[in-house]
């Protein structure tokens, strides 16, 4: 089932998510199935559990790393990032909760993160370039931080009077997206 996503404006977005309890981990499966109907609808690479109006530390994320030439389709549950290595580098980054908005984002280059997979695995995993730039965003929302923290303030105001817009509503998306309609 599509689910619509949050827009920017919404206060799950700036809150903190709570841990899944690992006895309802395995009631997770038809949440995972309804996120990954709705990345794919929405023609995203990563969708976090705030993002579908739901306060806890899940993200999955679809995509195809360039570097090592595979696909990779993962969910991460409860995930955190051990440490940042090497390089940072800037990339134009959008928000699925954040339409028709590219920001350029300042990420580290390779990540080590630990997490939980819906089998109770618990992984300890590198990734870098996109990847590791989707699993920090993702963890943003999670943590209840968005782009527009991590983007420059001269960034923020040249795009305030769209922001407004979708606090509003009076934005067009092609998915099905829930606006707060009411400026805060």
């Amino acid at each position: 089932m599509i689910l619509p996503i949050i827009a920017y404006g919404n206060a799950i977005l700036n809150r903190l998510a709570n841990d899944v309890e690992k006895q309802n981990i395995n009631k997770l499966d038809s949440t995972i199935k309804n996120m990954f109907d709705t990345l794919y609808n929405s023609n995203g690479i990563g969708l976090a559990a705030p993002q579908i109006n739901l306060p806890i530390k899940l993200f999955i994320m679809d995509l195809y790393d360039d570097i090592n030439k595979e696909r990779i389709k993962k969910v991460f549950i409860n995930p955190y990032i051990k440490s940042y290595h090497g390089i940072t580098w800037r990339l134009n980054e959008g928000c699925l909760s954040i339409p028709n908005v590219l920001l350029n984002i300042k990420r580290h280059y390779k990540i080590i993160i630990k997490y939980i997979d819906t089998s109770l695995s618990i992984h300890e995993d590198a990734y870098t370039g996109l990847s590791a730039r989707v699993i920090q965003h993702e963890i943003d929302h999670i943590n209840g931080i968005t782009i527009l923290d991590r983007c420059s303030q001269r960034d923020k105001l040249k795009i305030n009077p769209h922001l407004i817009n979708i606090k509003k509503g009076n934005i067009e998306t092609t998915y099905k997206m829930i606006f707060s309609k009411k400026i805060i």
